[in-house]
């Protein structure tokens, strides 16, 4: 009994993790819903890339070796008492923004990367033809590859409630997680066995965990947040702590072979979280370059899981046909 109430709980946390993608909203939809005349939200999807005469589409990656120049054309007319601005999202990247060869706007690159933020830039209520320029760098030790999602000129707190109605469904789901996760670690507070103590304490972590993730990947919660970097470091680390918490709570009555192996699993991830820690803390290289050795410890561990499934489940098959 109390086992299968376990894999309830997990069972109950993979589905809202499930039920938070699915309702995911894409940022590139911010400009879909329809806004008054007067604050009206307006997307560039045109580019000039470096000294080109010709607009391209705005693509979602661009390969930065040294610097990249992007230029595009700004027509608008919001109503005079707006202050529209420049909103743009930098992902791991740095950038000086010009308006007509004006800068308005730099973030000179670090010796490592501040993970996401954001760019606020106030503009004219109108503008007719300007050319807004974004020299884009990388960090030393970054990714050079980097995804720039679709420049956006509204009014900032227009946009910024538009942001966070889209991201209430998921907001309320992390709090319910964060609620249910407090309250099982309560419950394991109150326990007098200690072998539950310590399974429930888990499971009221394994939610937190995910909580705290689906929090900080939430775009309004990172948009306000006034510390990018330790919202990014937070995202990347409760996302590494979910495996071997995971992993435990599922490898916690296996035996034999079973046990070495999710274990093994286990102390990778651990390792991984501390690797993760040491390096974000340090600021010597950036973070994200070692989010692939996450991906794999948990796609490992996954696979292991999986083996020792089809294992129990042709041990039970054996025996059914033996007892037959």
């Amino acid at each position: 009994m109390k086992q299968k109430l376990s894999i309830m709980v997990i069972i109950f946390n993979i589905l809202f993790y499930l039920i938070i993608i699915s309702i995911g909203v894409d940022e590139r939809s911010a400009g879909l819903l329809p806004q008054p005349v007067d604050k009206q939200i307006v997307t560039v999807d045109h580019v000039f890339v470096d000294d080109a005469q010709t607009p391209v589409p705005l693509p979602s990656y661009f390969d930065v070796h040294d610097e990249l120049r992007l230029r595009m054309s700004l027509n608008y007319r919001f109503a005079d008492y707006t202050t529209p601005s420049f909103i743009v999202q930098a992902n791991h990247s740095f950038m000086t923004i010009l308006l007509d060869g004006r800068e308005l706007y730099r973030v000179e690159p670090m010796a490592h990367s501040l993970g996401n933020y954001f760019v606020n830039v106030p503009l004219p209520s109108q503008l007719d033809g300007a050319e807004l320029e974004i020299r884009i760098s990388v960090p030393e030790n970054g990714i050079e590859r980097i995804e720039f999602p679709v420049p956006i000129v509204a009014d900032e707190s227009v946009y910024l409630r538009q942001q966070i109605l889209h991201d209430v469904p998921t907001l309320l789901l992390s709090t319910l997680i964060l609620f249910c996760g407090l309250f099982v670690i309560g419950l394991a507070i109150v326990s007098r066995k200690h072998i539950e103590l310590y399974r429930m304490l888990l499971q009221g972590l394994l939610a937190l965990c995910c909580a705290v993730y689906f929090f900080c990947e939430t775009f309004s919660v990172v948009y306000l947040a006034p510390s990018a970097r330790m919202i990014y470091l937070t995202d990347m680390l409760s996302f590494a702590l979910i495996g071997p918490m995971f992993l435990t709570l599922m490898g916690w009555e296996l035996s034999d072979w079973r046990k070495q192996l999710i274990q093994a699993m286990i102390a990778l991830g651990l390792l991984n979280v501390v690797a993760q820690t040491v390096l974000g803390l340090s600021g010597v290289i950036e973070l994200r370059r070692i989010l692939p050795l996450t991906h794999l410890t948990q796609a490992m561990s996954f696979l292991a899981l999986m083996v020792c499934l089809i294992y129990h489940l042709v041990g039970r098959g054996k025996r059914c046909f033996s007892s037959v």
